[in-house]
């Protein structure tokens, strides 16, 4: 997915070297970028996010200074003790869960069957005591 923004990235930079307003080149960027995205479901959320931060692409375009609060920003993902949170994370060990693991419509709870089968003994074993 990291393709997606460099896109528009490229298309608004190509755009400014031609001599385009930001208003001209917006929409044709936009959609380019747009539809590199791999699903319809993608393609809905980029498009969310670019129009959410449509004055902040304005703002780069024309070369305004980032306001301070996305400069702020910058200085915390560019932390280096930052330590990233997984995208998926295991309802057991709370580590990552791969890319890959569970189905389209079934997304994977565990990192792992071992993850999934001592979450299963937990459960049981809180219904014994329970009862």
């Amino acid at each position: 997915m990291a393709g997606v923004p460099a896109i528009l990235l490229d298309r608004l930079a190509a755009a400014r070297r031609a001599g385009q307003a930001f208003e001209e080149a917006w929409d044709p960027a936009l959609a380019a970028a747009v539809q590199a995205a791999d699903t319809g479901r993608d393609r809905r959320e980029w498009l969310e996010a670019f129009r959410g931060t449509l004055e902040s692409w304005r703002g780069a375009f024309e070369r305004r200074s980032a306001p301070r609060c996305e400069r702020a920003l910058r200085v915390v993902a560019e932390d280096p003790e930052r330590v990233p949170v997984p995208e998926r994370e295991c309802e057991h060990c709370h580590g990552p869960i791969p890319a890959g693991r569970g189905r389209p419509f079934a997304p994977a709870k565990f990192c792992a069957d071992e993850c999934r089968r001592a979450a299963t003994r937990e459960r049981e074993r809180l219904a014994r005591a329970a009862a």
